[in-house]
This record gives C-alpha cells, structure tokens and sequence, in this order.
C-alpha cells in the first residue's frame, strides 16, 4: 500500500505505452479513502477496482490505448 504524504490521497503513479504510441501518464487511486475529498487531482473515474484475494487484495483496472 502507497504511504502517505500532505494533501494527497494514496495512489499508485501509473506510466503506459503503446508502441508506438504516446506515453499516458496517470495515476490510479484506492477506494474509501478520507483524502479523496482534498486531493485536488483525485478523479473518481481513476479509481481501482480492489477485491479480497485468498493472499491478500486483487485490483484492476482496464486501459485503452490507442495505436497509431
């Protein structure tokens, strides 16, 4: 789990490409956090989707990408 640091909610900073495509920088953030409501960058549409596993917690989240 990420730490946590001022005026941010936890988050995992996420890069990607599609060669050869641009590179998409984003970030990916876990749900029932109480700094969603003052992380300015926090968007709902970015959240992961998190459910118990038999060893800890599966999450996903599903990119498009476009190729040129």
């Amino acid at each position: 789990m990420p730490g946590l640091y001022p005026a941010r909610t936890r988050h995992y900073d996420v890069r990607l490409q599609s060669a050869p495509g641009p590179i998409l920088s984003t970030q990916l953030y876990f749900q029932r956090e109480a700094r969603h409501a003052v992380d300015l960058l926090f968007r709902r549409d970015l959240l992961l989707k998190i459910r118990g596993a038999t060893q800890g917690w599966d999450a996903t989240f599903n990119f498009v990408l476009e190729t040129n």
